[in-house]
């Protein structure tokens, strides 16, 4: 994923990729920080969560980022057996909960856009 994030996104103007200490995220102008991960259906990370994971779950402040800026999550779901591609998914994580979690659905007809669906409601919903 962040391969191919890399090869499609290297000349995008607003689009900065940067290392924060093995952490590899993407800023979207001063808007959004997004990261890439294997995910389960409800949008949470399935990687075991470092110290650094966390405090980017939770917004705190990483050197390099701009703290306003929304934490995203970017990832798959794979199947039970982990072999097989389900969605693609892009969550806000909340600490250790998500606040909100939707899939993209290609396009089922070339030349159409991709749609997206709610996966897991917002908080307080």
């Amino acid at each position: 994923m962040v391969a191919e994030a890399e090869r499609r996104w290297l000349d995008r103007r607003g689009i900065v990729p940067k290392d924060v200490r093995g952490l590899k995220v993407w800023l979207i102008e001063d808007y959004a920080v997004l990261r890439w991960k294997r995910m389960d259906a409800d949008g949470r990370s399935r990687s075991y969560p470092t110290r650094q994971e966390q405090d980017f779950d939770l917004a705190l402040p990483l050197p390099g980022l701009p703290p306003p800026a929304i934490r995203l999550t970017a990832g798959y779901l794979a199947d039970p057996t982990q072999t097989q591609y389900v969605r693609t998914q892009i969550a806000r994580p909340r600490g250790k909960r998500v606040e909100w979690c939707i899939a993209i659905i290609p396009a089922a007809v070339p030349g159409r856009s991709a749609t997206w669906e709610v996966v897991k409601r917002p908080l307080g919903f």
